[in-house]
């Protein structure tokens, strides 16, 4: 059995939490423990069920969900100064926290608007991706 077998993933056991070969046991349970100090030899002595390989595969399995893809971009974007002047006043210059949040706020509100536009717009055909029958609706 390889290590990618031993993790295994189903709805039904665990709250469909990676577990070690479909037993009740997480991989972060064993994933805690080792970050507690337990070592193998404790954990399979707690755990006589599970295998030398199943601390492995955990291990393995841990340090693939660590892992990103690394891109690469063939392309350079040159940025307008007013382009990034308009992103700062919407998004502002505090934390990423309040960013992310000025930003998702930016979206919700749009979209919200969008709802409004849609449910006053003549429902026999007006293109709302039309950008003039949107700029036009907006600003009513």
């Amino acid at each position: 059995m390889t290590a990618n077998q031993r993790i295994t993933v189903d709805p039904d056991r665990c709250g469909g939490r990676p577990c070690i070969r479909n037993l009740r046991v997480r991989v972060k349970d064993v994933l805690d423990l080792l970050a507690a100090g337990a070592s193998r030899e404790e954990i399979l002595a707690d755990y006589p069920y599970l295998e030398d390989e199943d601390i492995t595969a955990v291990l393995e399995f841990a340090a693939r969900g660590a892992d990103h893809p690394i891109l690469r971009s063939k392309t350079s974007i040159e940025i307008d100064e007013d382009l990034v002047e308009e992103v700062r006043g919407i998004l502002g210059t505090g934390s990423m926290r309040a960013t992310i949040e000025a930003a998702f706020g930016e979206v919700v509100r749009v979209r919200a608007r969008r709802e409004e536009i849609e449910a006053l717009t003549d429902p026999r055909g007006t293109d709302l991706d039309d950008p003039e029958v949107m700029a036009a609706a907006w600003h009513e």
